[in-house]
């Protein structure tokens, strides 16, 4: 019986823990990612990229604001379209992208729901893709016109940045018990 209660006592730190564990991970999965797309904005001639993290109760938002030159909006339909023009296109020197891949796969496998937002000088535009949505409505992958609801502080300074762009992740694919807390 004791070498029992001994091991309860195991499993319920175990359990405690847990969430903590599945939380590094994701943390571990954004730093990648966004590394990954702060690399890809070099192609648009950034100076700064700066990460920004939102609590929100637990439901937190990440993203990452560039200064570079912002894309029109035929150019980032093109960027939120799965799957590019082909590995024979040609390509500048500087362009990360093959595939048309990489930015939707690698977010969308840490969040359930992706916005960017691309100002240049003459116009801002949005899109955003929802995971939750594709599947409720069951009639296919349909992108969403313009940032679903998004108002943080990273939106808000690109608006006063001549141009740039700005990757936000929500819905992100935290462990359910985390949902809620306090920041503290």
């Amino acid at each position: 019986m004791v070498r029992l209660e001994r091991g309860l006592v195991i499993l319920e730190v175990i359990t405690g823990i847990a969430p903590l564990i599945g939380l590094i991970g994701t943390v571990s999965g954004l730093i990648h990612v966004f590394a990954s797309l702060g690399l890809s904005a070099g192609a648009a001639d950034a100076k700064r990229i700066d990460i920004h993290w939102e609590w929100h109760d637990g439901d937190p938002i990440a993203s990452i604001l560039d200064d570079g030159s912002g894309m029109p909006e035929p150019r980032l339909v093109e960027a939120m379209r799965f799957g590019g023009v082909g590995p024979d296109a040609p390509r500048g020197d500087r362009d990360l992208g093959r595939f048309g891949l990489g930015l939707k796969t690698a977010s969308l496998s840490q969040c359930r729901q992706l916005t960017v937002v691309s100002k240049t000088a003459g116009s801002l535009s949005s899109f955003t893709w929802d995971v939750d949505r594709i599947r409720d409505a069951g009639d296919g992958w349909h992108l969403i016109v313009g940032a679903d609801g998004l108002s943080t502080r990273p939106l808000q300074d690109l608006k006063k940045k001549k141009c740039g762009t700005l990757v936000a992740w929500r819905k992100i694919d935290f462990p359910r018990r985390l949902r809620g807390m306090a920041e503290d």
